[in-house]
């Protein structure tokens, strides 16, 4: 534990190091009080990044992590510095396969080194941490570049940091959506300076992290050419950001094997006259979400029109496709989104200061209630209601942690999905129930409260057929070992 705060604190340093050159030179030079006035949100900032990986090595220590994405990526590492390039059992269910073939995500290249330092999944999640933190005080800057005004950067860093969908994506888990935060926010910033170097290296960047990040990019280049008139760089990155998309998915066809779906018509389904997944759009969680992502729209889009094809292209993702709206899927529109708040209140504030400043005011409020009420932020009713009565168990920890002590060696493992994350070190661990009780699993080791009384009638007939013998079985999990006679 130790190791990784200090690993944190490391980086972090290094990330606001990094984001202050890069402020000096995009953001507009102040002093004197402004500049007293601006350098807090930095700290603010690092206090979000570090709230989000304390609650994130809360939830990993006591096992509410899971395969989706923590668990799948960081297998993918482990089995690469282990010779076999980013793969992993789960996507191939029975067998190891390149994660390359469901996300393109280039940006593991250069984790890699990073994560090769301490193996560690916690690694990952100290990286999506400090990219929320990133993008908050980036965020500052933009709004201080298109303003001028210290006060208003100090108003939208602390909204955007409240907004309740950019929180809850960095607890998911870890996922390369929210790495693109910090890369996309820069991109904005640098491309509206005619910043062309910093402009290319930041859109490469983003696009790295997920395919469909290039639906966010397109947009914003489409925003550039129409609105500003940036022929050159709207153009540019727009055509970059549909070449590498259409690219994108054409690579993962090259390296998806006949046995795996597509993802490409999974996702689209609605090309192929399917209606997959629709009726995952209508439920509390999606509408809450949908709320978030259009409320501070509603509240300017008046005021700047804009703002809506921004959000539409990324947006239509999720909704015209059938997909479900989850936060680290709609947080990478956050930037987009916020910079078309920015706008309207640099036009309201231009026009009416007054007007600017209670609009800015009930902003402020109206983030601080959402996120009391919405997220799971150490100040909100969600936090005392799940993190200490769900999160933190120390005797359902102890005895899960006895469980995962009774598997020894590098064999093939058959879990449940929460403890998938603690044992990414095998090269095989396969999910249980998808793939049931593999018959190349050595051990079995599986989560009580997860089990269905189907999953229990299968493990009752594995240990009476002599296929397993039980080698531990307490109140919260239960480890089975494959015998001499298994098949």
């Amino acid at each position: 534990m130790a190791k990784f705060y200090l690993f944190f604190l490391g980086v972090a340093l290094f990330s606001l190091g990094f984001g202050y050159v890069l402020n000096k030179r995009l953001g507009n030079r102040s002093s004197g009080i402004a500049d007293r006035l601006y350098k807090p949100l930095w700290l603010w900032a690092a206090v979000i990044g570090l709230l989000l990986c304390t609650q994130q090595a809360l939830k990993y220590y006591n096992f509410f992590t899971g395969a989706f994405d923590l668990g799948v990526i960081s297998q993918a590492f482990a089995n690469t510095l282990q010779g076999e390039f980013f793969s992993n059992t789960f996507i191939g269910l029975d067998k190891n396969v390149s994660c390359f073939a469901q996300h393109t995500l280039p940006i593991f290249f250069l984790i890699l080194p990073i994560y090769a330092l301490l193996q560690h999944p916690l690694i990952l999640v100290a990286l999506q941490s400090i990219a929320v933190a990133a993008s908050i005080a980036g965020m500052a800057c933009l709004t201080r570049q298109i303003s001028g005004s210290t006060r208003m950067a100090s108003v939208i860093a602390i909204c955007y940091s409240l907004f309740p969908p950019l929180y809850l994506a960095g607890l998911f888990d870890f996922h390369g959506d929210t790495l693109a935060l910090p890369f996309i926010v820069a991109l904005m910033a640098a491309s509206l300076q005619s910043r062309v170097r910093i402009s290319l290296a930041m859109l490469i960047l983003a696009l790295s992290c997920k395919e469909y990040i290039a639906l966010t990019t397109f947009a914003w280049g489409v925003y550039l050419y129409a609105k500003h008139g940036r022929t050159k760089a709207g153009l540019s990155i727009a055509i970059i950001s549909a070449g590498w998309f259409v690219a994108a998915h054409i690579l993962q066809e090259i390296i998806r094997p006949d046995f795996i779906p597509s993802m490409f018509e999974d996702h689209y389904a609605f090309l192929f006259g399917r209606n997959a997944g629709r009726t995952f759009i209508f439920n509390k969680q999606n509408a809450e979400n949908l709320v978030f992502l259009l409320a501070p729209t509603l509240l300017v889009c008046m005021a700047y029109p804009w703002t809506l094809l921004l959000i539409a292209l990324p947006l239509t993702k999720d909704l015209a496709v059938g997909m479900a709206i989850e936060n680290h899927r709609s947080v990478p529109m956050s930037p987009l989104l916020w910079y078309g708040v920015v706008r309207a209140l640099h036009k309201i504030r231009t026009d009416n200061p007054m007007r600017a400043r209670w609009l800015a005011h009930a902003l402020v409020i109206a983030g601080l209630l959402c996120s009391a009420l919405y997220s799971e932020t150490p100040w909100s009713q969600r936090f005392y209601r799940i993190w200490r009565r769900k999160y933190w168990n120390p005797q359902q920890r102890t005895l899960l942690q006895e469980a995962l002590a009774q598997i020894s060696g590098n064999g093939a493992v058959s879990t449940t999905m929460n403890l998938h994350p603690h044992l990414i070190n095998h090269r095989y661990v396969y999910i249980f129930p998808v793939t049931g009780a593999h018959p190349a699993a050595e051990y079995i080791v599986l989560d009580k409260s997860k089990l269905s009384a189907k999953d229990t009638a299968v493990l009752d007939s594995l240990a009476s057929h002599g296929h397993y013998v039980v080698r531990l079985d307490n109140a919260e999990a239960i480890v089975l070992h494959k015998s001499n006679g298994g098949k």
